[in-house]
């Protein structure tokens, strides 16, 4: 699906590999495995100096003192996205966050406090609908002197990102809007979550000093997920926008597949290949960032899916490095893309069947799939 003039002007990040892009650029040209070591499990957590700007952030008003961690990190990353993108006054923004859990920790929170004293805080309810993201994304525009128009959250799982960067570009094109932020957040490193990851069996049993996170290994016969967050936003508008963009959006493809079990995919990927193709459009990836989150069977589905429908494109994925954020996963999938425009992506020593680009791509294909048989695929070229 051709998407014609639609841009990315601006991006903003906050993940293991660091806070905002330069830094996060960094750690990942670099290959650095960025876990550490909690409850005898490895997780993909903030790093120092991104910890200390969601601290600042919640000091730093008594509207964010109670907001749960998902709502700052969306707020951290998209002032910076918004800020790169140079965007005023002059044109409201639309504003589409997503999120697959939403307000995890504040939830967790809420209910224990609802097991032990039969009651809640009071702003349970309103800080915890997943439209609290977008919501308090959009009023912390105003200090930049931007004004929401438009404002809506959205959960479809692990594909949540790609989805919403796909809805914000069909406003656009539809008229009904001239520029959005869009993308998605996760803070899922909750005890209630991990059990959730331990019930399914798929936790990865490395420690985080041990690149815990092994997709498409060969020699691994068992699981290796490994459970992260982070946030990555992105300023998407028309050719008409001021400014330099950063890339542009060649193409989104979306499709569903009737699966095997609640968690599982067909083992051909069918949705993987027809959601490629679409976003494809009969153009070639110089390389595909794989979902491929370390477990076993989906990321022998996707493989053998890009190799039907790119041939041996060089591949690569995000997870070994950062773990997985759930629904903000596609979304620093996006902003490692961005990243590789100008430098090659490091190799993953664990993955044979990798092919490791040796050539600076210019258009890349993202890939994100969720439980529930959903695929979004993103393709963007050099601006």
């Amino acid at each position: 699906m051709n998407c014609n003039d639609i841009f990315i002007y601006g991006a903003g990040t906050l993940s293991p590999w660091g806070l905002g892009m330069a830094e996060s650029a960094r750690s990942a040209s670099s290959g650095k495995l960025c876990f550490e070591q909690r409850n005898e499990r490895a997780v993909g957590a903030l790093p120092k100096s991104a910890e200390e700007m969601v601290g600042q952030l919640r000091q730093s008003s008594s509207a964010f003192e109670e907001l749960d961690r998902t709502a700052l990190l969306a707020i951290v990353a998209s002032r910076e996205a918004l800020k790169q993108s140079g965007w005023g006054g002059d044109l409201p923004v639309g504003v589409n966050i997503g999120s697959s859990r939403g307000a995890t920790a504040l939830f967790e929170e809420s209910y224990g406090s609802y097991l032990t004293e039969g009651r809640v805080p009071p702003l349970t309810s309103p800080l915890t609908t997943l439209g609290n993201i977008s919501s308090c994304v959009a009023q912390d525009l105003s200090g930049s002197k931007v004004a929401a128009d438009i404002v809506f959250s959205h959960s479809i799982t692990c594909s949540t990102a790609l989805h919403a960067i796909g809805n914000a570009i069909a406003w656009i094109k539809s008229g009904m809007s001239k520029r959005f932020l869009a993308g998605a957040a996760e803070a899922p490193l909750t005890p209630f979550t991990f059990a959730q990851m331990d019930a399914l069996r798929i936790y990865s049993p490395y420690e985080a000093t041990e690149m815990p996170c092994r997709p498409c290994a060969t020699q691994i016969s068992g699981n290796t997920f490994v459970l992260g967050e982070g946030a990555a936003i992105f300023a998407i508008g028309n050719g008409e926008e001021r400014g330099k963009p950063l890339c542009k959006i060649k193409g989104l493809g979306f499709n569903f597949e009737e699966t095997p079990s609640a968690t599982g995919m067909t083992s051909t990927g069918k949705a993987f290949q027809r959601a490629m193709a679409q976003a494809l459009d009969d153009v070639t990836p110089d390389l595909v960032i794989m979902h491929a989150a370390g477990t076993k069977l989906g990321d022998e589905a996707e493989l053998h899916a890009v190799r039907e429908v790119c041939g041996d494109v060089p591949c690569t994925t995000t997870k070994w490095m950062i773990g997985h954020s759930f629904g903000a996963s596609g979304a620093l999938g996006l902003a490692y893309a961005l990243f590789l425009l100008t430098d090659l992506p490091p190799e993953a020593p664990f993955a044979q069947r990798f092919r490791r680009a040796t050539n600076l791509p210019n258009r890349i294909l993202i890939n994100a799939a969720g439980f529930g048989g959903n695929v979004a695929c993103v393709v963007i070229e050099r601006a």
